[in-house]
């Protein structure tokens, strides 16, 4: 019975430590994630070991117009995490996180309830706009950085239906959560 607790205990240890390595939450600051900067050139690597990126070109339609998109989509040990968009010199100028998998270096990231997330997001505004259709936080001492809320988490009698339109924190559902992080310059 003792030899075969300590076999159990050997392999725990042995096992456990890639599977808590996958659970690692990467780190991002309002400068990007690793190598993937905000105003810098795209990365050959992402200097993360598993954090991975794929170049990609869309076409996308805004306004009657057409065009093409260069964009990274970025996945960590084979699962999607996000994207950053390259412009016409290859500079990243917006990076979307969609994953759980990458935290703020604040502590927040997708998943995060808004109330747990705004102790950390100094000066936070929500935010209604029709132009993109999104909900989001921003914080005029963060530049450059939204957390994108589901639009369906507003509970407010006045139709969300503005340009740039202000939504009071009592008019979110209490479980609201962060949907993507947006960092664009």
């Amino acid at each position: 019975m003792k030899n075969l607790l300590t076999m159990l205990v050997v392999m725990m240890a042995l096992f456990a430590g890639p599977l808590l390595a996958e659970e690692r939450p990467l780190g991002m600051t309002e400068q990007g994630l690793y190598n993937y900067l905000m105003g810098e050139k795209a990365p050959v690597t992402s200097g993360e070991p598993g954090l991975t990126h794929e170049k990609v070109v869309e076409t996308e339609s805004a306004e009657g117009e057409t065009y093409k998109t260069t964009y990274l989509k970025l996945s960590y040990q084979g699962k999607p995490v996000g994207k950053a968009r390259l412009d016409d010199t290859g500079v990243i100028d917006e990076l979307i996180i969609e994953s759980p998998l990458v935290r703020h270096e604040a502590g927040y990231g997708v998943g995060t309830e808004w109330r747990e997330a705004a102790r950390s997001f100094p000066g936070g505004e929500l935010i209604y706009t029709y132009v993109s259709d999104s909900l989001f936080a921003q914080s005029e001492y963060l530049e450059g950085l939204q957390l994108h809320l589901d639009k369906s988490d507003y509970q407010g009698k006045k139709p969300l239906d503005g340009e740039f339109q202000k939504i009071p924190e009592s008019e979110l559902k209490p479980t609201a959560k962060i949907k993507k992080i947006r960092l664009y310059r």
